[in-house]
């Protein structure tokens, strides 16, 4: 696990081992809300998710988690992989873990929108 921290924002890398030679690296961020309008302001925010999109939870009151798509199930659902979660607390799990998320979720916690990295192919 690294640690950098980026124009204020404070990030630990975890890897997670999907397949033989195949990790993927989850950034937790705590995150200033200019993260959020980076992709805003890049044209890169979106209300339908893609694969690879990072996923921006909200707690109704301020972004508060983010997580990667790595697929799209349905219309409402996504499945993500998300640091700093658990089976018991989405607060302070303190694991990696695939989840199922509901995009509209709950009052407490839903889906804010998807910021849309441009990934170089190759």
């Amino acid at each position: 696990m690294g640690l950098t921290e980026t124009r204020g924002v404070i990030c630990f890398k975890h890897g997670v081992q999907i397949k033989q030679n195949l990790w993927i690296y989850v950034v937790n961020m705590l995150i200033p809300y200019h993260t959020l309008t980076f992709f805003r302001d890049k044209g890169a925010w979106y209300t339908i998710p893609q694969k690879g999109d990072y996923a921006f939870f909200h707690n109704d009151t301020r972004i508060c988690h983010i997580g990667w798509v790595e697929k799209v199930i349905d219309n409402d659902t996504v499945q993500t992989i998300e640091g700093n979660t658990g089976n018991g607390s989405d607060a302070d799990g303190g694991q990696v873990q695939r989840r199922k998320r509901s995009i509209s979720g709950t009052r407490s916690l839903y889906i804010a929108g998807f910021g849309r990295p441009a990934y170089v192919s190759g």
